[in-house]
């Protein structure tokens, strides 16, 4: 009974994680939505293809989106340095070394 209980929760966390996601890619880009079905079913059978291999293969497998992912995170929290000078549209100093609106 137990087994039955944890395999039907698994079932349902891939099944609302998928749907959760591919309806954020739809809604981000609207013209792929007739392909819905079609986007979950194939996000369905690449991480089946993950989970039938061993670890390290589905490990090998995953790397790339999360290294890539983590590579994004930490872009957007380095603050752009390299920048001279005010941004468009900000104030910047004026002559004096005061404040120019």
């Amino acid at each position: 009974m137990a087994a039955a209980g944890l395999l039907i929760d698994y079932i349902m966390t891939v099944a609302v994680s998928i749907a959760s996601g591919v309806a954020a890619i739809t809604s981000a880009y609207p013209s792929i939505q007739p392909a819905t079905v079609w986007i979950g079913v194939g996000v369905i059978v690449i991480l089946l293809a993950g989970n039938l291999r061993g670890v390290r293969q589905a490990g090998a497998m995953f790397v790339v989106p999360r290294s890539s992912e983590d590579v994004q995170r930490r872009r957007a929290a380095v603050p752009r340095r390299h920048r001279k000078g005010p941004r468009k549209g900000e104030p910047g100093l004026g002559a004096a070394g005061t404040l120019g609106r």
